[in-house]
């Protein structure tokens, strides 16, 4: 039976081109330390610097601006670190607060809690946050004393959300985040790899972005930095990235990450184009079925090319997930039990929806339209069984079937 993956959100297939990067530098049989005067370290010094040189064209910066890390998370909190230990100099006694709104990663969120305080920043029921209410937040926080300006350190805001797709007004957010003097936090990760994110023009002052989001290797990832701004580094030892993040390179990584970058720069616009049309056609079939119903905005403007969550009415998004398992169709569902933490999602509750009855559909730069329809064509049958099954009498993959509270499930 063929494999149909639809779960791009989480990771991405590895793109050709960086397979084949990686392959013939393992090849090569260079292995050294890209810090040392010989022959070998110049020579993994120049992959590196390539590499570098081939991302900082996909998102238009300097090839100084990027810092390589072990992937998003890791550039989160080195943002987030930094950005806190930076506003503690003007005032050592101030803890520092980060203002994230519940739709952000986890990881933004929990840096925020590591570091300093987080001040949350309200959304609507279509996911996207209120420019309002970051007004006032910034308006309320930002009264200068004894010369000291602003106790909020960090304005944090997605490009894209991870789950609904949502868009978020980034250029709003940072403008006034810049207004207030405040540093601007962008993770781009989810939607670099389907649109063309140019630095600049997101007018944040750091983004961080994944390699394995966008058709890269995993374990790789970098910090997009403004530049001139100087932050002290989280990871301490080594003079690695310039003193910015200690410990010696990926180079297998860093190589695949930049032909990744490579390839995009000449074929996101065509692969945006191809992923916007194959969602048009899944939205206009979905309005056909009795159970689903797209989470968040309809509008294409609004929103990434190639997710969406969907509520699958009074059936548990878990049980369609494993039917379609069975199926060797790969999507993911909002419920708690598709977490390794055993939450359900926090972004499908901000908006007031169920996480339980949702399932989420991300497709990429290898998905056809024939994946979209085998995919289809089996949700509608997975989703005609489990009804018939609740109209018979059994209630086991209904959502009032669900045993009770959490915490008390036997797995």
């Amino acid at each position: 039976m063929p494999e149909t993956y639809l779960d791009y959100a989480s990771t991405e297939p590895l793109r050709g081109v960086a397979r084949t990067a990686i392959e013939v530098l393992l090849e090569s049989g260079f292995s050294a330390d890209p810090s040392r005067v010989h022959s070998a370290g110049r020579y993994v010094r120049y992959q590196i610097e390539a590499a570098r040189e081939q991302v900082a064209e996909y998102f238009g910066v300097t090839s100084r601006q990027v810092i390589f890390t072990s992937g998003a998370t890791e550039s989160v909190h080195l943002a987030t670190y930094g950005a806190l230990e930076r506003a503690k100099s003007a005032n050592p006694t101030h803890r520092g607060r980060v203002v994230s709104s519940p739709l952000e990663h986890s990881s933004v969120r929990l840096a925020g809690d590591t570091f300093g305080d987080v001040i949350d920043l309200e959304v609507d029921c279509h996911g996207q946050v209120s420019l309002s209410h970051l007004d006032q937040i910034l308006t309320q926080h930002t009264s200068t004393r004894n010369g000291v300006q602003t106790p909020i350190s960090l304005v944090n805001c997605q490009y894209a959300n991870h789950e609904l797709g949502t868009l978020q007004p980034v250029r709003e957010v940072f403008e006034m985040a810049t207004r207030s003097k405040v540093l601007g936090h962008c993770d781009a990760t989810i939607a670099a790899g389907h649109v063309r994110i140019l630095f600049d023009e997101v007018g944040c002052d750091l983004m961080s972005v994944s390699a394995h989001k966008l058709g890269g290797p995993p374990g790789i990832g970098a910090l997009i930095v403004r530049s001139n701004l100087r932050l002290p580094p989280l990871l301490r030892g080594g003079s690695q990235e310039r003193l910015r993040r200690a410990g010696m390179e990926n180079l297998v990584g860093i190589v695949g990450f930049g032909a990744a970058c490579e390839e995009l720069t000449r074929t996101v616009s065509t692969e945006h184009d191809s992923q916007a049309q194959m969602m048009e056609d899944l939205f206009f079939k979905i309005e056909g079925l009795p159970n689903f119903k797209v989470l968040g905005s309809r509008e294409l403007l609004q929103r990434t090319c190639n997710i969406v969550t969907l509520s699958t009415g009074n059936l548990l998004g878990e049980a369609l997930v494993l039917g379609l398992d069975r199926r060797s169709i790969y999507i993911h569902s909002g419920s708690s039990c598709s977490s390794e933490i055993l939450e359900p999602s926090p972004i499908v509750s901000a908006i007031g929806q169920d996480p339980d009855t949702s399932i989420r559909v991300s497709f990429g730069w290898a998905t056809t339209r024939e994946d979209l329809n085998h995919f289809l064509e089996a949700l509608v049958d997975e989703a005609s069984k489990l009804q018939a099954l609740t109209s018979g009498g059994t209630r086991l993959f209904e959502k009032d079937s669900l045993p009770g509270p959490r915490d008390s499930y036997n797995f």
